[in-house]
């Protein structure tokens, strides 16, 4: 083999009587691995235009996933413009907003089916922080004060919650603003099939129940609607959250083969403030009604053998506790479709809690994530021990809002 001698100098970095120039044998094997070693140097270092092909061939997904999300366009997920035209004062704590679309004419057919179908929610965006929340229209009762308006408009009943990214940023809006709106998102359908609802509220959870109302009762002719029962449960912190609503200790009793929900409930364990209510003070509550208070007596009083509603309040120490859920599955019971069949499938009535997670997760259990999504989770709270304690009820579907 042909060898030569190549000199090469050592790797003294500065001059020294050690430094000189050395031999170094180099072999035609040495040379093939050295330009082994600089292609593969070459290989790892991406030239510059590769750069600029992954950088844009990466952002391109990314740019438009962030323009279908945040650009409105004329599709079924965009965000469309409402201007707030009015806040009606509810209590301290909530006002029912108005929303008027501003392209009235391509927002009213999507929503009219789906006031028909059951729960269901637009989302609000606030723009500065870039997120959405999902809030539940309130129906316009028929028979309230209220008759819906021309054009797209809807109410919600919103806390104010100064920790609230978008509920504080709506409550600081002055009128006239501008609100983006996308939906409707269907929640949970209510078929026709399903004759009776025991419906659990917390609070601003009673928007859902009211869209319930609307669902079973508005759109039924006289002879259906007979077949329908409706029994609330509201339970609020404050009794200025629901003024006007009957207190629970007020309710006159009745006998007990009446479906009605006066004799649905025992008398609250309330301490003697709470029960010292005189007829005066309920009386002047009457004439105080807020606006959530005035369509559910409004509903009622259209349909009075088909929708109860029953109050709870916190400071009242008048809570929906173990009794009240068990008398309120017992009245499901006794008030069942005769056919035993029906009564055991259970498709034919429905339980449906909603309200704050503490609330669900109290009556209930709460909600679980799985797959990347929030799912029912399993029966717990009070109502998964009342529920195995009525074996004809087993099969009943219960909804977590």
């Amino acid at each position: 083999m042909f060898r030569r001698w190549v000199p090469r100098l050592s790797t003294c970095t500065r001059p020294s009587p050690a430094c000189q120039v050395r031999p170094v044998r180099y072999t035609s094997t040495t040379a093939e691995a050295s330009r082994r070693s600089l292609k593969s140097a070459q290989a790892r270092r991406p030239s510059s235009w590769r750069k600029y092909i992954f950088i844009t061939v990466s952002g391109v997904p990314v740019i438009c996933l962030a323009w279908l999300y945040l650009e409105p366009q004329q599709h079924g997920d965009s965000f469309h413009n409402y201007e707030l035209i009015a806040k009606d004062y509810v209590s301290p704590t909530a006002s029912i907003f108005r929303l008027k679309a501003q392209s009235s004419s391509q927002e009213a057919e999507k929503y009219d089916e789906v006031w028909k179908q059951g729960i269901w929610n637009v989302q609000f965006k606030q723009p500065q922080l870039q997120i959405v929340r999902a809030y539940t229209p309130l129906p316009f009762t028929a028979g309230s004060r209220e008759q819906p308006p021309e054009g797209t408009t809807f109410r919600f009943l919103i806390r104010n919650d100064p920790q609230g990214e978008v509920s504080g940023y709506l409550h600081r809006l002055p009128l006239g603003s501008t609100i983006e709106v996308r939906g409707p998102n269907l929640e949970h359908p209510i078929g026709r099939s399903v004759n009776e609802v025991v419906f659990f509220a917390g609070g601003t959870g009673i928007a859902p129940a009211l869209q319930v109302a609307h669902a079973m009762f508005d759109h039924l002719d006289e002879i259906q609607r007979q077949e329908k029962k409706l029994h609330i449960l509201w339970a609020n912190r404050k009794r200025e959250d629901c003024l006007g609503g009957t207190p629970v200790n007020d309710h006159p009793s009745t006998p007990a083969q009446s479906w009605s929900w006066t004799n649905l409930f025992s008398r609250s364990t309330a301490t003697a403030p709470a029960q010292q209510s005189s007829a005066s003070t309920v009386t002047q509550a009457q004439k105080d009604q807020n606006l959530i208070v005035r369509d559910l007596n409004a509903l009622q009083a259209r349909y009075p053998d088909s929708v109860s509603v029953t109050y709870f309040v916190d400071e009242e120490n008048t809570r929906i506790d173990s009794t009240a859920v068990s008398n309120a599955l017992s009245a499901f019971v006794q008030t069942s479709n005769p056919n035993q069949a029906a009564l055991k499938s259970g498709g034919n009535k429905e339980i449906i809690i909603s309200g704050p997670p503490g609330f669900i997760a109290y009556l209930v259990g709460p909600k679980v994530w799985q797959n990347g999504k929030e799912e029912q989770g399993p029966l717990r709270g009070l109502l998964g021990p009342a529920l195995t304690k009525h074996q004809d009820l087993a099969n009943v579907k219960v909804w977590k809002v």
